[in-house]
């Protein structure tokens, strides 16, 4: 019994120090992914808000990129294209995997029709890795056409 208790105990000590710090200084980010759901006409459903984003580490919990969102309705002969940078603090939960942060946008949105100016958005998200580089993501917040987006991660 001492055995099998010490066997588990150098186990899970070496799997909590197996792990590395989810996002550390110098990674480059880079997430792509379609919006939830988008600020337009709740009833067209003939556009999907698409989005993407890169950053990189500038600490070991900042970040700072760019970001764009674009959405186009057919039906409502509307489109909109949001641009801008981002920055975001990384939390460090220790829990395996997952990355969680929140941040903000700060960019020029041209939309179709009038209303085109800057804008300014908040995020809070999470990026769940499957390995060191590859991942899905969901946020929430204005990222721009969305305010719900989900897609995929690569850390490099």
């Amino acid at each position: 019994m001492k055995k099998l208790f010490l066997s588990a105990i150098a186990l899970m000590a070496v799997v909590s120090f197996s792990y590395a710090q989810t996002f550390e200084k110098g990674d480059n980010l880079l997430k792509v992914g379609i919006g939830l759901n988008a600020y337009v006409d709740p009833f067209s459903v003939s556009g999907i808000p698409f989005g993407a984003s890169y950053e990189i580490g500038v600490s070991n919990s900042i970040s700072i990129g760019v970001n764009v969102d674009y959405l186009n309705v057919t039906d409502l002969d509307f489109s909109a294209l949001y641009y801008g940078v981002r920055g975001a603090y990384h939390a460090n939960f220790d829990i395996p995997n997952l990355d969680i942060y929140a941040g903000a946008i700060l960019g020029y949105k041209k939309l179709s029709i009038d209303g085109s100016g800057t804008y300014a958005g908040g995020i809070l998200g999470a990026t769940y890795y499957l390995g060191k580089s590859f991942g899905f993501f969901a946020e929430l917040g204005a990222t721009g056409v969305t305010n719900a987006r989900v897609g995929l991660n690569l850390k490099f």
